[in-house]
Formats: C-alpha cells, sequence, structure tokens
C-alpha cells in the first residue's frame, strides 16, 4: 500500500529553506539585504556607518518577511491597509425616477 505525505497546515506557506522560512520570506530578506548593500556600499563613509545604512534597509525586509499582524503576515496587511485608505467611502444616494 502506498503512503502519501499529507501536510498538516494546508493554508499555510510550505517551510521549503531549513524547515525555518518559506521562499516568499527567504526572497524578501534576499532582496532588502541586496539592495541595502547597494545602497550603502557606495557612500563615503565608514564601514559602520554603512552598516547602519544598510541595516536600514533590511530590517523593514526582515519585518516583510517574519511578523505577523492580527493573524496575517504583514506585507498582506500592508497591502490591505493601503487598498482600503484609497478606496472610496463616501457614497452618494441619488433618487432617480421610479423604476415602475
Amino acid at each position: 500500500m502506498r503512503y502519501y505525505k499529507v501536510p498538516q497546515d494546508l493554508h499555510g506557506e510550505e517551510k521549503l529553506i531549513g524547515g525555518v522560512a518559506s521562499l516568499r520570506q527567504a526572497a524578501y530578506v534576499v532582496v532588502s539585504f541586496i539592495v541595502g548593500v547597494l545602497v550603502a556600499w557606495p557612500l563615503p563613509i565608514s564601514l559602520v556607518n554603512k552598516a547602519g545604512v544598510a541595516s536600514l534597509l533590511v530590517v523593514p525586509g526582515i519585518a516583510l518577511g517574519f511578523v505577523t499582524v492580527q493573524g496575517m503576515d504583514l506585507d498582506q496587511f500592508v497591502a490591505l491597509y493601503y487598498k482600503y485608505y484609497r478606496r472610496r467611502k463616501h457614497f452618494k444616494y441619488e433618487r432617480r425616477g421610479r423604476i415602475w
């Protein structure tokens, strides 16, 4: 008889990298690290200050990857928050002629 591996959590992401991070989380960390290094490296300041500037861009990337707010990931929460505040909230009622 064959056995099939069934994931326990069907709604969560699959942890691909060391059983700790999903592909989405790893992408946020790697991309934010690369952007942080590319921004900080050409600056004419000391190496310690470059690390500080790079960390200003890496920390939000780590937060987007790993922090959860109200049961959802931070990137999804920020996207929904932005979508909510961009949406029109005041609707004008206009009475038009009778239908019947």
